[in-house]
């Protein structure tokens, strides 16, 4: 599910503004962010898991544009 819809703005916006704007919806609990961000992070752990069982990494560091959504994203420890 996409966090923007058509004619939102949220498409139009350069990278930081966009993130900043997801935040701003994820904090007041808009429904549609949230599941987006969910499946997002569901997604991210999926290509992460192949990943690391194909190059047994010691470890895996998301940073960057993943950092600040991260709370949205990470499911149960």
């Amino acid at each position: 599910e996409a966090v923007a819809v058509a004619g939102d703005g949220l498409r139009d916006a350069d990278m930081a503004a966009r993130l900043s704007q997801i935040l701003q919806r994820a904090e007041a609990g808009d429904s549609r962010t949230l599941r987006a961000l969910a499946q997002a992070g569901t997604q991210l752990g999926v290509g992460a898991s192949v990943l690391a069982h194909r190059l047994d990494p010691g470890v895996i560091i998301f940073g960057g544009q993943f950092a600040a959504p991260q709370k949205y994203m990470a499911g149960p420890a």
